[in-house]
């Protein structure tokens, strides 16, 4: 989907999460190698979640970008004295 909510791109043919998820109850069944590394997947799919989150706000914001711009409203006093 764009930014607009319009639908961009499709798939179709095999589900590829129920390959997956085959892979992952064969293995634990059998004690055989996943075909991809569990942490892997999980840094991937984060990272995928993170950019759908941060993508219809237009920009990523870091933390030391909001304080900065918090702090820049902040009204400067005057010097004692």
């Amino acid at each position: 989907m764009d930014i607009q909510g319009n639908k961009i791109a499709s798939q179709s043919g095999e589900d590829s999460n129920r390959s997956h998820m085959q892979n992952f109850f064969d293995c634990i069944r059998s004690s055989e190698t996943l075909n991809s590394e569990i942490e892997i997947d999980q840094k991937n799919t984060l990272m995928c979640h993170l950019g759908n989150i941060v993508y219809p706000h237009g920009q990523a914001e870091s933390t030391s970008t909001r304080k900065r711009n918090r702090l820049s409203t902040i009204p400067k006093q005057r010097p004692m004295g």
